[in-house]
């Protein structure tokens, strides 16, 4: 997917470095989810990603770096049932190709 928007984040009440676009990059249904203590997202690019993630019960996450490198990485514990919308950014204006993966513990 690409990584990236024209939105900057600090407007929206983040008070944090980096660009999105309006809509999430993806929205995904999980259940089941009881049965894993974690869920962890990662968005791996070449270019220095951020992630916003907002959880089902509408909870905001965001990080910048805590992965590998300029890799972006979320880990959520006790994650429920629902729709998690996913905003794979980048840290400065511009864009570039993303691989978001998500794996639960």
């Amino acid at each position: 997917l690409g990584a990236g928007g024209d939105r900057p984040l600090w407007p929206c009440g983040f008070r944090r470095q980096g660009y999105v676009r309006i809509a999430p990059d993806v929205s995904v249904q999980l259940t089941g989810m009881a049965r894993y203590d974690r869920l962890h997202l990662r968005a791996n690019a070449g270019c220095d990603t951020i992630l916003v993630l907002r959880d089902p019960r509408g909870r905001w996450f965001f990080d910048d770096d805590s992965g590998t490198g300029r890799t972006a990485s979320l880990s959520l514990g006790d994650p429920p049932d629902g729709t998690y919308r996913i905003w794979v950014g980048t840290y400065r204006p511009g864009g570039c190709a993303a691989r978001l993966t998500l794996e639960t513990f």
